[in-house]
């Protein structure tokens, strides 16, 4: 941020009221255990633009225009993060290896691998008490709509009747059924 470290007082009290928002956020969210919303609060953060929107309001100077987003990159982006959250799931890092895939997740919510290993990784039962509620169902769903196998509506199946869903658990395992080998 180039406004902020410019020597205006203006600047710089304008700069501590935007950033001081999402430092408290930090420091009150850390009693949560969860370094995922810590992360996905900065991303959103960023994702709202308000570092430009800042930089403009300082200096009164347009941004240049960004160029649109790779599909490659992101795709390429997605695998990387994959990769490094199987690496982080075998070396016994879970919630670094749920992060990782969040991301992925997020960058190609068609990746149905991603969003199978995501669910497989909140199942976890060290992890499961950081999974949203049903996120490990909504994971499942993504990956069905994308890649349809029978061990994942067998999986969901599980899932449902765990959270009370009877006749979800139902529809799943006969659907798991309908297109088993």
């Amino acid at each position: 941020m180039q406004a902020c470290s410019t020597g205006n007082p203006v600047a710089a009290f304008v700069c501590a009221l935007i950033f001081a928002r999402p430092a408290l956020s930090a420091f009150q969210l850390r009693g949560n255990k969860d370094p995922e919303i810590l992360v996905e609060a900065e991303a959103d953060w960023l994702d709202a633009g308000l570092p430009a929107f800042l930089d403009r309001l300082l200096t009164g100077k347009e941004p240049t225009e960004r160029p649109a987003p790779d599909p490659d990159a992101r795709s390429k982006r997605c695998r990387e993060l994959f990769h490094r959250a199987s690496r982080a799931a075998a070396a016994g890092d879970l919630i670094a290896a749920v992060h990782d895939m969040r991301r992925a997740v997020r960058l190609a919510p068609s990746h149905a691998p991603a969003a199978r290993r995501l669910a497989r990784l909140l199942n976890q039962p060290e992890v499961r008490p950081f999974a949203r509620a049903g996120e490990i169902a909504a994971c499942l769903e993504q990956a069905l709509a994308a890649e349809p196998r029978w061990e994942d509506w067998l999986f969901l199946a599980r899932v449902r009747e765990r959270e009370g869903d009877q006749a979800g658990a139902v529809a799943a395992a006969r659907e798991a059924a309908r297109i088993a080998p």
